[in-house]
């Protein structure tokens, strides 16, 4: 019998829906999916510190806030650098509605230093009702070292001016509630110091005048808690 004419063979067109293909792009879109959600994270992670995290004096004055529980602390501007650029920063919640600014040098320093953030509280109907500042320093130095706290407030109070004198305590109580403070503290350079503190009380109803006495007892525990672990730290 005579053999059927052959039929020829069509080149193969790779379909974009084929296995190998479909495999490959299934991997790439876990990739960038992948590749999101670590982006995500990382964004998260830059976004929220968590009470106690310290980061960089540069991370800071880049964007990235310090967060501890319903607080923000985030930069405002810097007058006078001084060694601040050698510093880290932190929040901390020592105590329920009791939360700490802290700024922490590597060395004892006698370059004076200004600068300036904004502390608020977000998600949250609390508010401010006292605040504090202390510093690590010097007890003898003479010339003394001097660092001042001033607190203005958006509302029209007259601001609150704190001073820490050769490691010193200044307290005062906040009136009318407010849930945004900016604190701007300026070291003069004299005698030494290592770290400092603004410390916030907060509450869920708007305050009177707080007894100074009364802010004090509440603010002791967690300065105790400082000057222990600066203690037994070893400084330069």
């Amino acid at each position: 019998m005579p053999s059927l004419p052959s039929t020829p063979s069509r080149p193969s067109t790779p379909t974009p829906f084929g296995p190998k293909r479909l495999l490959t792009r299934g991997l790439m879109a876990a990739a960038l999916l992948g590749g999101a959600g670590a982006a995500l994270s990382a964004g998260s992670a830059e976004a929220a510190t968590g009470c106690g995290v310290q980061i960089s004096w540069a991370a800071w004055v880049g964007g990235q806030d310090l967060t501890c529980d319903d607080k923000v602390f985030s930069h405002s501007s810097t007058a006078t650098l001084g060694d601040l650029a050698l510093s880290t920063v932190s929040a901390n919640q020592p105590l329920p509605g009791d939360f700490l600014f802290n700024l922490d040098l590597p060395t004892f320093t006698t370059n004076p230093f200004d600068f300036t953030y904004v502390a608020s509280i977000t998600g949250s109907p609390s508010v401010f009702s006292a605040v504090d500042l202390d510093s690590n320093g010097d007890n003898f130095a003479n010339p003394p070292s001097i660092l001042t706290a001033t607190y203005t407030f958006a509302d029209g109070n007259s601001p609150i001016v704190l001073t820490s004198t050769n490691g010193s305590a200044d307290i005062e109580s906040v009136i009318g509630g407010p849930s945004t403070i900016t604190v701007g503290n300026v070291y003069n350079g004299a005698g030494a110091i290592d770290s400092f503190e603004n410390s916030f009380q907060q509450t869920s109803t708007v305050p009177g005048p707080l007894p100074v006495l009364g802010a004090g007892v509440a603010f002791g525990f967690s300065r105790k808690l400082r000057r222990r672990i600066n203690g037994a730290r070893v400084k330069a």
